[in-house]
């Protein structure tokens, strides 16, 4: 085979990606689950955007404010975005904010305002101890002295 048919055809059998993410739709759009805050009505994102997976990874090892303000970014609306960190939302309630804002993306209707905060009482609640560990698998036993 000659160097150009060979480039002939992989310009041929290439994926158009660009043609795929037109027809998908790629940004996300927030025709999803409406919901009200500070005195506003909006809307949650109709899909989950893959940049969550991404942000959730990143903020988890981060807590660069720009990290954070990314993830929110991309579940909820820009002016929502911009008027939590106006309004000096703290981190508790910014928790309980995007578990209830994820799983409504997800499923909408699936969590309620009360079952984000306790999920994120009982699990993320500031000064909660880690969990407490049964004995440790790595430490010899005593010896009684008996064989």
């Amino acid at each position: 085979m000659s160097e150009q048919h060979d480039q002939e055809h992989a310009e041929q059998s290439a994926t158009d990606w660009d043609a795929f993410w037109a027809e998908e739709r790629v940004t996300p759009s927030h025709d999803g689950m409406p919901f009200r805050m500070f005195g506003r009505d909006w809307r949650l994102p109709s899909r989950l955007p893959a940049l969550i997976q991404v942000q959730m990874h990143r903020v988890r090892e981060s807590a660069d404010p720009e990290d954070i303000q990314s993830l929110l970014g991309a579940l909820l609306p820009s002016g929502l975005v911009d008027e939590l960190i106006r309004r000096n939302v703290d981190d508790r309630h910014m928790g309980i904010v995007l578990a209830w804002a994820i799983a409504n993306t997800s499923t909408p209707g699936s969590m309620t305002l009360e079952r984000a905060r306790r999920l994120y009482d009982e699990q993320d609640g500031p000064g909660k101890a880690p969990p407490r560990r049964s004995g440790n698998r790595n430490r010899k036993r005593r010896s009684s002295g008996r064989r």
